[in-house]
C-alpha cells in the first residue's frame, strides 16, 4: 500500500444556478450542454450529428435533440447572410405551411428526413408551390439525376458546407 500523502486541494465554491426573465442568446457564448443529468458536446459530421459524452460514448438517446440544435444553427447561419429563416419540426409541419399564406421564396430540406425523404417531401411542396426553388442537402453523394428530374430548379450543397457556402447557394437560387 503506497504511503498516504496529505494535500490540500483549493476550495472551490459551486456556481449556483440563478434563474433569469429571459434565455441567454448571446451568439459570443458557447456552452456544453447538460441535459437530464448527462453532460455532452456535439459534434456535426457530413451525414449526421450527434452527442457524445466526455468519456467518448455517443448519447443516442439526445439524437432528436442533436438534430434541432443542427437545424437551428443553419437558421442562424442564414440570419448571419442577411436571409430571414424558419426552422420546422418535421416535413409535415413545413408542408402545413406552405398550404397556408406564409410567404415562403426557398425551400432547404436534407435529402434524408426521418419522417419523409427529401425528393418525396419536395414534391409534395411543389403540388403547393410550384414554383418554389429548392435547396436540397445531404451528407451523401448527390441525388441521381433519374430521381431529381420530376424536382426541376432545385440545387444541391453536399453537407458539411460553410457559411459562405450556404450563403452562396441560397443567394444563387433566389436571382
Amino acid at each position: 500500500m503506497p504511503p498516504r500523502s496529505r494535500t490540500t486541494l483549493p476550495l472551490v465554491q459551486p456556481i449556483v444556478p440563478v434563474l433569469r426573465g429571459v434565455p441567454l442568446d448571446d451568439p459570443a457564448w458557447l456552452f456544453e450542454p447538460k441535459y437530464d443529468g448527462f453532460r455532452g458536446l456535439l459534434y456535426v459530421g457530413p451525414r449526421h450529428c450527434w452527442f457524445r459524452s466526455k468519456r467518448g460514448n455517443t448519447m443516442t438517446r439526445f439524437q432528436q435533440l442533436a438534430e434541432a440544435i443542427l437545424c437551428r444553427l443553419t437558421v442562424r447561419l442564414l440570419a448571419d447572410e442577411g436571409f430571414v429563416a424558419v426552422a420546422l419540426q418535421s416535413p409535415r409541419a413545413a408542408l402545413d405551411l406552405l398550404a397556408g399564406e406564409a410567404q415562403a421564396n426557398l425551400l432547404i430540406a436534407d435529402v434524408l428526413m426521418p419522417e419523409m425523404k427529401g425528393p418525396r417531401f419536395v414534391r409534395l411542396a411543389r403540388e403547393l408551390r410550384p414554383t418554389l426553388p429548392v435547396l436540397l442537402v445531404s451528407g451523401f453523394p448527390a441525388p441521381e439525376e433519374t430521381d431529381m428530374r420530376a424536382l426541376q430548379a432545385y440545387a444541391f450543397l453536399p453537407k458539411i458546407f460553410t457559411q459562405e457556402q450556404l450563403g452562396r447557394a441560397v443567394r444563387q437560387l433566389l436571382i
